[in-house]
């Protein structure tokens, strides 16, 4: 898997140190990928200029997640700090690094970053200048346009997992569309999945059963009267590799176009929730 970032731009942001390509206002894309041999590691990001449009792309994994943007309008601001890094790093006059290491490694991560200019100029280096901040910007779009949540009504899957020693305590519901979990659908099948212990301690499981419209647009509802749309999410790059805490809950909501709300703890309202689901899995398992 690869990911790139690219950044468009009209505007200028300043002189440069002339450059054979082109000067750092004139820039119109640019683009960062690291390959892994590793498709949950690899990533790319991109920002260009079209049309009159600023336009963000991207591939990346986020907690096992295939996460992927195609050319979704963005804010020009952000074009406009790609171009001032590029010219506060002087990108435009940067060379490829030579390998003085000739030995050769299958499948090691490889940089690169790539930058478009007008009348097909363009270069590309085989890493990422810029003391990391190309890359924190990506990542910070990201954020803005797949890491927030959509409208109640547009919910396309919900799962609600809580984690605990003790199997009679754990449980996992999930209610999703049938095409998937990021589809835009307001009718049709949704599939809904159970796995718990009732207070008699009696074990139920259900796996992916169809159910009515009408239960997905109470689960909709409840997360609006709930407030769970107003808090937030995790962020979309993990920073700590410690193991989460036991017990734990995680709450997880999609919405077509690539958009996510995970909650690590419990949700407002996650008692409600809870019992929503109880009572719909005991109306489906009889």
């Amino acid at each position: 898997m690869m990911f790139t970032f690219a950044f468009c731009s009209f505007s200028g942001c300043g002189n440069a140190a002339a450059s054979a390509v082109g000067a750092p206002e004139d820039m119109i894309k640019l683009s960062i990928n690291y390959s892994h041999m590793s498709m949950t590691s690899a990533l790319s990001f991109s920002l260009e200029e079209k049309g009159g449009e600023v336009l963000f792309s991207c591939n990346f994994f986020s907690e096992m997640e295939e996460i992927t943007l195609d050319r979704v309008p963005a804010d020009p601001e952000y074009m406009q700090r790609l171009r001032e890094i590029a010219k506060r790093h002087n990108f435009a006059n940067m060379k490829e690094r030579s390998n003085e290491d000739e030995s050769f490694i299958r499948d090691a991560p490889m940089y690169s970053m790539t930058m478009d200019w007008p009348g097909w100029k363009s270069l590309r280096l085989n890493y990422w200048p810029g003391g990391g901040e190309v890359e924190k910007l990506f990542w910070e779009i990201a954020e803005v346009y797949v890491n927030k949540p959509g409208a109640a009504e547009d919910i396309s899957a919900l799962y609600y997992n809580y984690a605990h020693a003790s199997d009679h305590e754990r449980f996992n519901f999930s209610l999703r569309a049938n095409k998937g979990k990021f589809q835009r659908v307001n009718s049709g099948e949704f599939l809904f999945s159970a796995r718990y212990f009732t207070e008699g301690r009696e074990k139920i499981v259900l796996n992916e059963e169809p159910v009515d419209i009408e239960h997905v647009r109470k689960m909709r509802e409840l997360v609006k009267e709930l407030g769970i749309l107003d808090a937030k999410g995790n962020p979309l790059r993990e920073t700590s590799m410690s193991a989460p805490p036991n017990p734990y809950a995680r709450l997880n909501l999609y919405w077509p176009d690539m958009k996510i709300l995970r909650l690590d703890e419990r949700a407002p309202g996650g008692e409600e929730l809870e019992k929503f689901f109880r009572d719909l899995a005991e109306k489906y398992a009889k």
